[in-house]
């Protein structure tokens, strides 16, 4: 499924009237290059004042160019980019997808506090464009909605969260992967290495997840697996040490404290020498890295917040996790427990369940001989296919490959 034609399905749509509800404001959801903006993808609603101006040449030209702009700046800073269309009303723009160059626009409203002076910056937008208003204004401005000016782009950021998110789910369960025909160009720089969970090599942001959510267990069962998946124990010695950088390193990122970890570390070359098995090499590794944990139990309510998440996955791998399922037992909206895990371990709620069934079937593959469709349904898993398109995503091999490869391997 491309991503044009997930935006039109109708629990895409469901998510845009949310959202439009919510703010009073029309959405539209585009695509854009280096040359412009691209016709609308999906959309709800059209203020009066909005089709006055995209009437006129002028207008539409006028009005594509504001939130190109805008656009370009959600995706090179990934964050909701504020902006004033040319009739001098307030809008948003958001990033919808991290690999793609979607944004959302949601506007344009009329900021609570600037109601008195609507009218008047809507008659010099109407004057600047050079629409006679001689006779009276060609709109209303009745259905222009008044909003929070921090509402609005929190409620946009919400809804491409959720969009995401369900974008994530339908293109895992596609058996057909999209063709590079349908595949938009990259627009923007590629996204840090560190903030993509399935390139991490050494699974560093998983670690410190497992870490300050308290889960040392979890932890130690990571750092062993990157150290299982070589068979030189020259090789796994400087693993050893890579996986500690890379884990503290995205501890930095995360604002996670991580106390004298770093002070630990230099001694961590000399253990990792002297060590003569995959063993001890992670209890080397632990021995930096584990002081996290001992924080993060006497951490703040944020920290403890982890701990909680990590146990309801942890307790309830082998059923189907929603993101509001698991919301509501932490007690948070979902679009909170989306922008937290995207902000400091940068994965969304999908892509945090996805790679702990995976860790957990790997260490399934590797110990046990069990089935690949045994173990899909041991990590919640139904459907061995989407299993393994879900294992070749992660770890870049299917299942058997990586059992064939590392099998016997602790």
């Amino acid at each position: 499924m491309t991503p044009d034609v997930f935006f039109r399905t109708p629990v895409a749509k469901r998510v845009l009237r949310r959202a439009s509800r919510c703010t009073g404001s029309p959405i539209t959801l585009h695509w854009l290059s280096d040359v412009g903006e691209h016709e609308a993808v999906a959309g709800v609603g059209q203020c009066a004042v909005c089709r006055a101006v995209t009437a006129t040449i002028e207008g539409r030209r006028c009005c594509h160019s504001a939130r190109h702009a805008a656009g370009i700046r959600a995706l090179r800073r990934n964050t909701p980019a504020p902006f004033v269309c040319p009739m001098g009303l307030a809008c948003a723009v958001v990033r919808v997808l991290p690999e793609l160059a979607y944004v959302l626009t949601v506007g344009p409203y009329c900021p609570i506090e600037a109601r008195s002076v609507l009218e008047h910056d809507v008659r010099k937008g109407f004057e600047a464009l050079g629409i006679d208003i001689k006779a009276g204004f060609p709109a209303t401005l009745d259905d222009i909605a008044s909003a929070s000016t921090e509402a609005v782009p929190e409620i946009a950021s919400w809804a491409a969260e959720t969009l995401y998110e369900l974008w994530q789910d339908a293109r895992d369960a596609s058996s057909a992967p999209m063709s590079d025909d349908d595949r938009p160009a990259r627009t923007t720089p590629p996204r840090k290495k560190g903030r993509t969970p399935e390139r991490d090599p050494y699974q560093a942001a998983d670690i410190v997840a497992a870490l300050a959510g308290g889960n040392q267990s979890r932890a130690r069962t990571l750092v062993r697996a990157a150290l299982s998946e070589t068979r030189d124990l020259n090789v796994a010695r400087a693993r050893a040490v890579a996986i500690a950088a890379a884990a503290l390193e995205a501890a930095a990122r995360a604002e996670v404290d991580g106390g004298d970890c770093w002070a630990r570390f230099r001694g961590l070359v000399q253990e990792t020498g002297q060590a003569r098995n995959l063993r001890e090499l992670s209890a080397a590794v632990m021995g930096v890295l584990g002081v996290i944990k001992r924080r993060a139990t006497r951490a703040d309510e944020g920290e403890q917040e982890w701990v909680a998440l990590n146990g309801i996955i942890a307790g309830r791998m082998a059923e189907r996790l929603t993101l509001g399922e698991v919301a509501a037992e932490l007690g948070r909206p979902p679009s909170t427990l989306t922008r937290r895990l995207q902000r400091k371990f940068g994965m969304s709620f999908t892509q945090y369940v996805g790679r702990l069934r995976v860790d957990k079937a790997k260490e399934l593959l590797r110990r046990t001989k069990l089935t690949v469709g045994a173990v899909a349904g041991r990590v919640g898993i139904s459907d061995q296919s989407n299993f393994s398109a879900l294992f070749r995503k992660f770890e870049g091999m299917s299942p058997q490959e990586y059992r064939k490869r590392f099998a016997g391997r602790r």
